[in-house]
Order: structure tokens, then sequence, then C-alpha cells
């Protein structure tokens, strides 16, 4: 999903019922939060945008997770040269999916909320936006078609936060800002740094091959990232949780040991 600078609004639904009183103010309304999809990994397939004046479809290499009442999705703008990567929290409310962003590739983010008509099918699913605005305030319609490519689920499925970053024991000094989503056996990661006062953006996002409990090995595979050097590199790493929930990365990079530490999103 692009960066939006409006927030969309879906037409509230009229309830009439004949020769039956309204339900009285304070009393609850019924709300179905069931899931219409089912958690996973998703790339995109094609993407159609309507303006007034015209309609144009296109492809682009992103991917989606679900997993655990979050969601997350990166990919590189060639219209803007930059990173577009997101995540936040979902829940469904009669039939409709809201995503709530929490964090994007420049920081984190409040006060969005976005309300998508989500139609699965056999393949993976379809996804509409309408009313959407650009950033030079063109109106348009968004329609997404994704393909499930693993519904697989692990323990380290979730959303999370970078907490603190190790090398060889010693606490890294410059601070890094990063996000990762692992569900439906792949992952998306996006993070920033500053170099010299410029932010420095990157995202990766690729397969994780966990192995069964007990041990914590796993295989990342590299699918596509803006570092253009790791695509198609695979990575032996390991991941854990701890007492406190926190999910424990360790791997080997240029003869050093690096252990990440995340918190749940």
């Amino acid at each position: 999903m692009p960066r939006i600078l409006t927030l969309l609004v879906v037409a509230s639904l009229l309830l009439t019922a004949c020769h039956k009183a309204p339900p009285a103010a304070n009393q609850p309304v019924s709300v179905d939060t069931t899931a219409r999809l089912g958690d996973g990994a998703y790339l995109l397939s094609s993407v159609t945008v309507t303006t007034p004046t015209e309609t144009s479809t296109f492809n682009r290499e992103q991917m989606k997770i679900y997993a655990r009442q979050r969601f997350a999705y990166a990919f590189f703008s060639q219209r803007t040269n930059s990173v577009d990567a997101g995540a936040g929290a979902t829940e469904w409310r009669n039939g409709i999916l809201i995503e709530t962003p929490l964090a994007n590739h420049a920081g984190a983010v409040s006060g969005f909320r976005f309300e998508l008509d989500v139609q699965p099918n056999e393949q993976g699913f379809d996804q509409a936006i309408n009313n959407m605005r650009s950033e030079d305030g063109l109106s348009y319609d968004l329609r997404e078609t994704w393909q499930r490519i693993s519904n697989a689920a692990s323990r380290f499925d979730g959303l999370w936060q970078l907490q603190s970053q190790q090398i060889d024991g010693e606490q890294r000094k410059d601070a890094i800002d990063e996000v990762k989503m692992i569900g439906g056996g792949h992952y998306i990661w996006f993070h920033h740094y500053d170099i010299d006062g410029q932010q420095q953006q990157h995202f990766a996002y690729g397969e994780l091959e966990v192995q069964p409990a007990p041990t914590a090995a796993v295989v990342d595979t590299t699918l596509q990232s803006s570092y253009p050097n790791r695509i198609g590199q695979s990575q032996a790493l390991s991941l854990s949780l701890d007492a406190g929930d926190r999910l424990i990365e360790t791997f080997s990079r240029a003869q050093s040991t690096v252990t990440k530490t995340y918190v749940r999103l």
C-alpha cells in the first residue's frame, strides 16, 4: 500500500427492520470480528490505478505478511526511487479489514486508520481502496491482486521492534530503528539510520525456513532488498524467544557475531 495522505472513509451501513423498535442508545452493537483472510505471506500480482481521466495496470515486486493481528509490507518505489514500507495492527469488523499503521520506513507513525475491502479467493485475495489521494493531490481508486505464497506458521510469527543490537558482545553505539515481521514462512524488515545528518532507509524480504522446536536454527533467503548484493543470498541464523517473549536473533557477519533483541510491536 503506498503512502496515503488522507484517510479512507467507508460509508456507514444503515440498519432497518420493519415493525421493530431501534435498539436503545446504550445497548452495545454486535460486531462480527471473524477474519475473512488467513494469516500468511503474499506477493503482489498486479496493481490497477483509476483516476478521473485514465486507468493503468502495472506490476511491482512487493510482499505483504499478515500474522497475529499484525501486518507489514515493503517494496522499492520506482516512482519516488525510495523505499516504501510499513507495518501495524489489524482487526476485522463486519467483513472489513482495518489496518492501523504503527511504523513506516521513516519511523513511528500514528493517527492513521485504513478500511480495506478484501475479497479472498483460491489464489490469495483482491483488495480495493477508493478515494485515495496522491502527494500531488490527485484522487484515485486502487485495486491490488495478491497471491498467497505460504500460510506456514511458527512460534516467531508477529511484528517486532528492534530493542538492542550487539556486535561481539559490545552494544552498537550508532542508533538504528528497525521493524521486523515474521509470518507465512517469510519475513519483512525495514530500518533507517543517519549518516552525516542524512537518513538512510533500507528494507528486505524473503523466505524463512524455521526448524521444529527445540532447535533455534533458521535459514534466511533474501528475495528482494535495497541492498542489491544480498538478493538471492542465504544465511544461517539462530532465533529464540526468551522468558520475556523477546525475539533473540544471532548470526555471523564479517567474522563478527551479531545479536539483535526485538520486542513485540
